[in-house]
């Protein structure tokens, strides 16, 4: 079942169809950018539940969020997004708080848990086909900010990871330079070298 709030969408049979054959379809770095063209390009009547069931669901499906194409997409679809619905505000603190990053500066991924964070940050270090296949050579620093409650879009622990999505100042600094672009491609081209044909 693609929707994780099963049974609390309206949206017709065929939407829900179209969207959840081509979110399957498409490889994992490409599904925020499927999301994209029915939460920001298609002007869809959904309701609030809807349009975050869908958005929630190509995140949780999705593979390297915060590279190239799926960075630009995510942000755009949240600077966009309608206030997200109490269940997914659950585990937000009501007051300022700490998070950590694995990566870069500008990923919009973060986490309360800084084992899980430090996790991240050695895994960027070893090889894997599917989830690192251009590991690197020196261990990067691990990332940490205070955010205030508002900051947060969404929470959620789905993947047992108290994950914390944000859009950090740096990472609109970082669409602005089209960098994403430059690293999305040779991102892209070091995977196929790799033997992994599936692009961001």
């Amino acid at each position: 079942m693609l929707f994780f709030w099963g049974g609390v969408s309206p949206m017709t049979e065929q939407v829900c169809s179209e969207i959840h054959s081509e979110l399957l379809n498409a490889s994992r770095w490409n599904r925020l950018a499927v999301a994209q063209q029915y939460l920001y390009d298609k002007e869809l009547d959904l309701t609030t539940e809807e349009w975050w069931e869908l958005f929630r669901s190509a995140w949780l499906l999705a593979e390297h969020n915060s590279t190239g194409p799926s960075l630009r997409a995510s942000m755009l679809m949240l600077s966009k997004a309608p206030p997200a619905p109490a269940k997914l505000r659950e585990g937000i603190p009501n007051k300022r708080f700490k998070v950590y990053r694995g990566g870069s500066l500008h990923g919009l991924s973060w986490t309360k848990w800084k084992k899980k964070a430090v996790f991240f940050q050695k895994r960027r270090l070893e090889y894997d086909s599917y989830y690192n296949p251009v590991p690197l050579i020196k261990l990067p620093p691990l990332a940490e900010r205070i955010v205030e409650p508002d900051d947060v879009y969404f929470f959620t622990d789905d993947r047992e990871e108290k994950e914390v999505v944000i859009i950090p100042e740096e990472a609109w600094d970082y669409i602005e330079t089209d960098a994403y672009q430059i690293e999305c491609e040779e991102f892209t081209e070091k995977k196929k070298q790799a033997g992994y044909e599936e692009g961001c």
